[in-house]
C-alpha cells in the first residue's frame, strides 16, 4: 500500500530536488495508514502514528549526532544517501501530521487535492505545498461562510 501511495505522491508530483525528500516519505507513511483505516474502517493506524512516528521522531531530534532539519540543502550525491534515514521518514510523517491537525482535516485534505492538482506531472517543493495550505486555510477561515 504505501509503495502505491510513494508513487503517486512522488510520480504525480515529484519533488524539485533532494532537499524535500520529507514530502514523498512523509505523504507515503501518513497516507498509506489512512488508506488503511479506511479499508478497516478503523482509525487506529492514524492515532498511532503520533506514539510511533513523533515520538520517537522528537527522542531522535534530541540527540545532537542524529538531529537534522527535514529541508536542507543539498550538493552531492553522497549527501543524498544520508537523506534516506529513519529520521527523515518518522519525522516527515510527524510534521505532516501536525500540520493537519493544525490546519483541520478538511482543509489539509483539500490542500492536497489542490497541491496535486497544481502541480501534476510538474516538480515541487515544500513552499509550494504550504503557499497551497495557507491559501485553503485562509479561504476557509476568512472567506467562506457556510
Amino acid at each position: 500500500m504505501k509503495l502505491h501511495i510513494w508513487h503517486w505522491f512522488g510520480d504525480l508530483v515529484t519533488m524539485e530536488w533532494w532537499d524535500d525528500l520529507w514530502l514523498n516519505e512523509g505523504f507515503a507513511t501518513i497516507m498509506g495508514m489512512k488508506a488503511a483505516d479506511y479499508a478497516e474502517n478503523s482509525t487506529s493506524r492514524t492515532s498511532q502514528l503520533f506514539y510511533e512516528h513523533t515520538v520517537k521522531a522528537f527522542r531522535f531530534d534530541q540527540v545532537a549526532h542524529q538531529a537534522h532539519a527535514l529541508s536542507y540543502k543539498i550538493s552531492s550525491v553522497r549527501e543524498v544517501a544520508r537523506r534516506f534515514d529513519r529520521i527523515t521518514y518518522l519525522k516527515a510523517a510527524a510534521v505532516l501530521r501536525m500540520v493537519e491537525h493544525t490546519v483541520g482535516e478538511n482543509i489539509f485534505r483539500e490542500g492536497l487535492r489542490s497541491f496535486l492538482r497544481n502541480y501534476k506531472f510538474k516538480n515541487a517543493r515544500s513552499d509550494d505545498l504550504i503557499r497551497v495550505l495557507r491559501h485553503k486555510y485562509i479561504y476557509y477561515n476568512f472567506f467562506k461562510f457556510e
